[in-house]
């Protein structure tokens, strides 16, 4: 696929999704998944006389964001695990992201957590649901050279 310069886009038919287990399918449309770091992961500072330092952070929070069409099977189980996640605070899981046929892993966090429920509006067509997680990544858990993934119908 080609590269847009904002990340890497890849086909959602040769992907495979899950959390906590549990698999994701019937995504949206368009950009259906988004997965982007928070934060830099250098900051710099400039002294009185011009000197510039700069510091490495510990930045290993992105934030995944994920559109699915309302009869999703995993819309309900996604519901459940985040009502549960407030009741019980143990909502923390692992959400894996795989290409199918490279059989490469894109994206995977041992710690991710649904951060709301998605907002519910009532058109007349079935609305798609966006899914936000925060997820703690180790650098080597996301695809070389992705510092923000797309994946788009």
């Amino acid at each position: 696929m080609a590269n847009t310069g904002t990340g890497r886009n890849y086909d959602i038919h040769k992907i495979a999704m899950a959390y906590k287990a549990f698999p994701i399918t019937e995504l949206g449309e368009g950009d259906v998944l988004k997965a982007a770091p928070v934060g830099k992961d250098w900051v710099s500072k400039q002294g009185t006389h011009g000197a510039v330092i700069r510091s490495r952070m510990p930045n290993s929070i992105w934030v995944v964001s994920l559109k699915l069409m309302y009869g999703s099977p995993a819309v309900p189980v996604l519901m459940n695990l985040h009502r549960v996640d407030l009741i019980s605070g143990q909502g923390a899981g692992v959400l894996v992201i795989k290409d199918v046929l490279a059989a490469g892993q894109i994206f995977i966090s041992e710690q991710a957590w649904m951060v709301a429920y998605p907002e519910q509006p009532f058109p007349i067509e079935a609305p798609e649901l966006e899914f936000e997680f925060e997820c703690v990544v180790r650098p080597e858990s996301v695809s070389a050279g992705a510092a923000q993934v797309i994946l788009a119908t």
